[in-house]
This record gives structure tokens, sequence and C-alpha cells, in this order.
């Protein structure tokens, strides 16, 4: 299986190119690691096409989640430059109880037909869902 791996500051970002899924790990929980989240995934909207399927894995066990009302903001602004929205699949494998309904309800409100989410406590399920079609 062919990878690409590349670390940022606070997120690591690897490419599992046989299957075409993002795997995004965040080591610190900030907005920088945030940014760098949607700047990976916006350059990747840049080379395909609106009905490709995009596959995402973000990993939030070593940091624990970002700053969500930071991410929300950031996740409404991006929408709205996005010339297109194709199916998203984002897997959230996390060991946070606590905030998981809550980062739940605040993607609901959203309201994006596109995306798929579901999270999970280990990263094997959630690649196994994703590669689900």
């Amino acid at each position: 299986m062919t990878t690409k791996q590349k670390t940022h500051n606070d997120l690591s970002h690897q490419f599992l190119e046989e299957d075409q899924i993002h795997i995004l790990t965040f080591h610190r929980p900030s907005r920088e690691a945030t940014d760098t989240w949607f700047k990976i995934i916006g350059d990747y909207y840049q080379q395909i096409t609106p009905n490709t399927p995009v596959k995402i894995l973000s990993d939030y066990r070593l940091s624990g989640f970002p700053p969500l009302a930071y991410t929300m903001r950031k996740g409404r602004v991006w929408m709205k430059e996005l010339p297109f929205h194709p199916p998203v699949k984002l897997a959230i494998v996390h060991n946070s109880d606590v905030i998981v309904p809550i980062f739940a309800t605040l993607i609901q409100t959203l309201r994006l037909g596109h995306l798929t989410v579901k999270f999970f406590r280990e990263d094997e399920p959630a690649l196994t869902w994703l590669k689900t079609p």
C-alpha cells in the first residue's frame, strides 16, 4: 500500500493512496492544527471533481479536541469559500465521552447533507467504515 506522510507542527497527515483516505492526527489541540487540517483538505479539494468521495480520519486521541468554537467558525467560513461540496465521510477517533455529544450536535447544526460523520474509539473500525462504499 502506498502511503504519503507529512508532519506539521501540531498535526501529522498520512494519505493512503490505495483507499484515498486522509489520516490527520492532532498532536496538540491548537488553532494552528485546525488551520492545517482545513488547508490540507482544501488543497485536496482542488485536485478532485465534485463527485469524488472524500474520506477523512481525524484522530484526536493524542491531543483531545481542538477549540470547538474556533473550529466551527473556521469550518463555516471554509465551506462558503469552496466551489463545490463533494460527498464526505469523516471518521473521528477520540477518547473523550464528554466532548463527543457536544461536537456531534455542533456538526448537525451545520446541516451538511454531503457530510457523514461517525465517532470511533480505535482507528481500525474507523478505517473499515471509511473503506465501505
